[in-house]
């Protein structure tokens, strides 16, 4: 008994989620922080713009427009999106700038024989 108790003691690593003296939960996120393509995705499937993150979908915006699977949104849309990239990242998007990105699921090859 006394064996396997020293082997479990060795074993316990603390929750790396606590400061050292266990008192309280760490701030820290548990997750790394989601890329910019991450945001808007979660931001397109809440917004009912895709139903999975899945989906097969392309974002494009610049200082005039903001298309959506090549469909123009209205202002209100595209000042909601300008201003999500703008909060995430902390650049101001003035004058002119071009973003955009496609996501694509990929679907591999299948040989049937007859």
């Amino acid at each position: 008994i006394e064996e396997m108790m020293e082997r479990m003691q060795k074993g316990f690593q603390p929750d790396p989620y606590y400061d050292e003296d266990f008192s309280a939960p760490n701030t820290k996120p548990r997750s790394k922080p989601k890329s910019m393509k991450g945001i808007i995705t979660e931001h397109l499937l809440n917004d009912g713009f895709i139903t999975d993150i899945d989906e097969n979908y392309k974002f494009e915006i610049n200082e005039k427009w903001l298309k959506i699977n090549g469909k123009k949104q209205d202002k209100a849309i595209y000042e909601k999106y300008k201003k999500i990239i703008e909060d995430n990242t902390g650049v101001e998007l003035e004058d002119e700038f071009d973003f955009k990105f496609t996501n694509k699921k990929k679907i591999g090859k299948k040989t049937f024989k007859i």
